[in-house]
């Protein structure tokens, strides 16, 4: 089985929306990439500054241009400013498998923005015939397992000592949640009535 390539922008809620990202995110996202809580629980690199957003923005580019199934969003809001990313940072199209990815920048947590975001995201996934979409969270991020849970994700266990794989931990090994969602679970039924 596989996969079709996710559209370039995926409507949220009014005021909110996922967009590819672009250049002229390039001053907001190493303002938030500064966050140490960021790059403390995600890939994203720290420091954070210009030649990280090149990478990230051409990295991005370079995914559309192949038709890559692998994709980021900007979670912008209504003025078009990002709040955060979210997506599929690596896909295994033969698999319909891919890993959800997402952070916020500080200013925009707490108000429900990546409950909101995933859900029409994991609604396209499945449409387009996906069949699991899973997400890893490192023990100790709770708030990451709370927007999972609450979007409905279902949480399959822990992976104990992991590699840390570029996290923020450095070369510590590290316990890992396994969340996921499958076409069987009721949120993927719900998304797609």
């Amino acid at each position: 089985m596989s996969v079709r390539v996710l559209r370039d922008e995926i409507d949220v809620v009014p005021g909110l929306r996922l967009r590819r990202p672009k250049r002229s995110d390039t001053d907001a996202l190493i303002a938030a990439c500064q966050d140490p809580e960021i790059s403390r629980w995600t890939r994203t690199p720290s420091p954070y500054g210009a030649v990280e957003a090149d990478s990230f923005f051409a990295l991005a580019q370079q995914r559309c241009d192949d038709g890559d199934e692998a994709r980021t969003f900007v979670l912008a809001d209504a003025d078009d400013v990002l709040l955060g990313c979210v997506g599929f940072p690596r896909v295994q199209p033969a698999e319909a498998r891919a890993e959800l990815g997402y952070w916020l920048a500080p200013n925009a947590r707490g108000h429900g923005h990546l409950t909101a975001a995933i859900r029409p995201l994991l609604r396209e996934a499945l449409l387009l015939g996906y069949e699991r979409i899973e997400a890893e969270v490192l023990v100790g991020n709770d708030a990451s397992c709370r927007v999972l849970e609450r979007v409905g994700f279902t949480h399959e266990g822990v992976l104990r000592s992991l590699a840390a794989d570029g996290i923020g931990m450095g070369s510590a090994r590290i316990d890992v949640h396994i969340y996921s969602v499958i076409r069987a679970d009721p949120i993927a039924t719900s998304l797609l009535s």
